[in-house]
């Protein structure tokens, strides 16, 4: 994957694989969803900022980038600590969130977040590698399994931001 960054900070995708190419980590067709992103010449301009929580570099990387070319504003952090002190100085419009993280749980931050008045209403999109089972009984709203279909998680962020996708 070639990721080449434009004066005006947009940024154009490119998979680039030979026959002498490693074996990518997560599956082609994942990776390579990214490059019809965004769709046509390029996709308006959007206000929301998103808080991406990972601590997988790729899957971090993989979302963070999906989410910049569809023209978020997209922070991106490894863990439930720094999460916590990030939304506290600058509130995203949504958060995706995986639930095993180091330092402070997943699970941790969303009991914060959601005992807070003033994040209650944040939305939360989970993105995890735990068993749905573990976490099908949560008031999860958006739950998906890892790794998510970028463009998948860009439609999960259009609706939880209010993002007309027709």
């Amino acid at each position: 994957m070639l990721w080449v960054p434009n004066e005006g900070g947009c940024q154009f995708a490119a998979c680039v694989r030979s026959r002498r190419s490693p074996p990518l980590p997560y599956p082609a067709e994942l990776v390579d969803g990214i490059n019809a992103l965004p769709s046509g010449v390029l996709a308006p301009a959007r206000t929301s900022t998103v808080l991406v929580v990972e601590d997988d570099p790729l899957l971090r990387d993989l979302y963070r980038q999906a989410l910049t070319a569809a023209r978020y504003r997209t922070l991106a952090v490894t863990d439930g600590l720094t999460a916590l002190a990030l939304i506290d100085e600058q509130m995203p419009d949504v958060l995706v969130l995986d639930l095993a993280l180091p330092r402070v749980s997943g699970w941790d931050v969303y009991r914060d977040l959601r005992s807070r008045p003033e994040t209650r209403t944040l939305p939360i999109i989970i993105v995890s590698g735990n068993d749905p089972r573990d976490i099908a009984n949560q008031d999860f709203v958006w739950v998906f399994s890892k790794p998510v279909d970028p463009e998948t998680l860009i439609r999960a962020v259009d609706r939880a931001s209010g993002v007309s996708t027709s």
